[in-house]
């Protein structure tokens, strides 16, 4: 699991840098949940081939947190996002 203090960046930055997803789709799948002081959201993974939601992104008291329950390592994660958020 890895917090992500880059504060520069929102937890919606973070959806968005995603390939496949964006808020309609959550929605409308259903895979978009509000828990107490934050949200979080099962996806498919950005590291892998994945046809089912296997990735998790969540937010909460300023940090967003992000695992592949499939197992790619957070190193991968880390540098997908470093090179795909804006």
């Amino acid at each position: 699991m890895t917090i992500s203090n880059w504060h520069n960046y929102s937890f919606d930055d973070f959806i968005n840098a995603l390939p496949s997803v964006d808020y309609r789709t959550i929605r409308r799948n259903g895979s978009w949940t509000h828990s107490t002081g934050g949200k979080s959201v099962m996806t498919n993974c950005p590291c892998h081939d994945d046809r089912n939601p296997s990735f998790c992104i969540s937010e909460g008291k300023g940090r967003v947190i992000y695992h592949c329950f499939v197992g790619c390592s957070q190193k991968d994660l880390t540098n997908y996002f470093r090179k795909h958020l804006p």
